[in-house]
């Protein structure tokens, strides 16, 4: 079980994740790589045991914090069958553990974010960054640096299709303000540490274009957002947020 069993307190990114005892936080792709599911189907069980008051599940930037209901009582079972080891065999499970979660490290995605160099030399890149390497502006410096910073940011558990829609909109931006190619962010910043994308996601970010209201039929939809792992009180504080900015 990958939950907390403490307080814990660490840092994604720029961004402060604290942690309750019974709780931990996945990206839906990176925990279904772990265990050979596919995200959606990750999804939907996730959905299926809050609906049965098994977890409970907050949206996140950097991921879903699932919270394990009654994880106290889970424990107090766990930790009377414990008693009954002796203190090497203890010792003993703690090494096995140690070297299994090391194994597990060395190969966190199965192998989806990397690359393939092919036969005439050149790479091949995921799906998923080479629509985001279409989206971004031109002057986008070396793709293979751009790529390792994708991975990162994915590594986090962060949805491609976060990155993809900050891609398309600092492209907007680009565009509509001439910026020079010399000021144009490379795409090994924009997806790097200092987070620069996040700044260009819808909820962030101001159209610079003139009469670009879209109309209200374009609402961001709740249940789409759902699907992409965003909690039913996020997508509605979002969709309110659109609507507002919108002038709806």
């Amino acid at each position: 079980m990958r939950a907390s069993y403490q307080e814990k307190t660490f840092y994604k990114g720029r961004e402060k994740i604290e942690l309750n005892p019974g709780q931990f936080i996945m990206g839906r792709d990176e925990f279904g790589d772990k265990i050979g599911m596919s995200g959606s189907t990750v999804w939907y069980w996730i959905k299926e045991f809050k609906t049965d008051s098994m977890v409970d599940i907050k949206t996140t930037a950097r991921g879903t914090i699932v919270t394990i209901e009654n994880w106290g009582d889970y424990q107090k079972v766990d930790s009377t069958s414990d008693t009954t080891q002796t203190g090497d065999k203890q010792e003993i499970n703690t090494n096995k553990n140690i070297k299994k979660d090391k194994k597990v490290k060395k190969n966190t995605n199965g192998g989806k974010f990397d690359i393939v160099k092919k036969e005439n030399g050149r790479y091949k890149y995921p799906d998923d960054f080479e629509k985001i390497w279409n989206a971004y502006p031109k002057s986008r410096g070396t793709k293979k640096k751009a790529w390792r910073k994708w991975k990162a940011r994915r590594n986090e558990g962060i949805d491609n299709n976060n990155l993809l829609e900050a891609a398309k909109n600092y492209k907007i931006e680009v565009e509509y303000e001439g910026t020079e190619k010399k000021y144009v962010k490379h795409g090994a910043t924009f997806f790097g540490p200092d987070e620069h994308w996040c700044e260009y996601l819808d909820e962030n970010w101001n159209d610079p274009r003139p009469d670009t209201r879209p109309s209200k039929k374009y609402a961001p939809r709740i249940d789409d957002m759902m699907a992409r792992g965003m909690s039913e009180e996020d997508a509605k504080e979002k969709r309110r947020r659109w609507m507002e900015h919108n002038g709806y």
